[in-house]
């Protein structure tokens, strides 16, 4: 049978755009705050296990690389990695020009008070004359960031132990980050209902939205087949 040469030409296009997309390599930058093994997501899983399944999900190759969480952002602001790993909805209004978000929340994301002592709090204003900490290069913090008693740490562990001290009175962080240290720290409580609560995007520089269509996809199975999971 002859195959009409317009078809020809469409199949053959179809057929060397896998191979381009296999070669090419996404460079995805993921914040240090999220290293932490017992940090997990609502999924069970860490927030470079959720990515590893949706790139590998839509068939693109990519590469992980941590660093800090306020020069993460930095990287993919200036284009020197093309995605960013799980971030609030904010962080794409106010960078909207640079980033485009892979419209699927991930996860939902609440900011808590945590503390030692007796005392609850309902509202981030309770906390302005108290003595805070919390996390470097978290975009949550823009909304304490005029306390005078604010301290940035790094790691989760060094807030915890700030409070354990007594050096701080409240540390500010989502319930994934106490979920990591509550184990090691039993003495350390939820004082508060959520202050602040947003849900977490994965990123892409603006000059890869050519990928958002296939992430789309991508992530909403993952969603879906997690849902659809009797456990899930």
């Amino acid at each position: 049978m002859r195959i009409p040469l317009s078809l020809a030409l469409l199949c053959g296009v179809m057929g060397l755009w896998p191979a381009y997309a296999q070669e090419e390599i996404v460079h995805i930058v993921i914040g240090e705050s999220y290293r932490d093994q017992n940090k997990k997501t609502h999924y069970g899983m860490t927030a470079e296990e959720v990515i590893n399944a949706i790139y590998s999900g839509a068939g693109i190759k990519y590469q992980i690389t941590y660093m800090p969480d306020e020069r993460a952002i930095q990287s993919v602001l200036t284009g020197q990695f093309d995605a960013l790993d799980l971030r609030i909805s904010k962080l794409g209004e106010d960078h909207s020009q640079v980033l485009v978000k892979v419209d699927v929340p991930l996860e939902e994301f609440g900011v808590y008070a945590f503390s030692v002592g007796e005392q609850s709090y309902l509202s981030l204003n309770e906390l302005k004359d108290k003595n805070v900490v919390s996390m470097f290069g978290s975009r949550y913090v823009e909304n304490i960031k005029h306390y005078h008693h604010l301290k940035l740490v790094y790691r989760d562990e060094q807030a915890a132990l700030m409070l354990m001290a007594g050096r701080v009175d409240v540390w500010l962080a989502p319930m994934q980050s106490y979920y990591a240290i509550k184990d090691k720290f039993p003495v350390i409580k939820v004082v508060s209902p959520p202050l602040t609560k947003d849900y977490l995007y994965h990123y892409l520089h603006i000059s890869n939205s050519y990928l958002l269509d296939a992430l789309e996809a991508s992530a909403s199975e993952f969603k879906e087949g997690f849902a659809r999971k009797p456990d899930g």
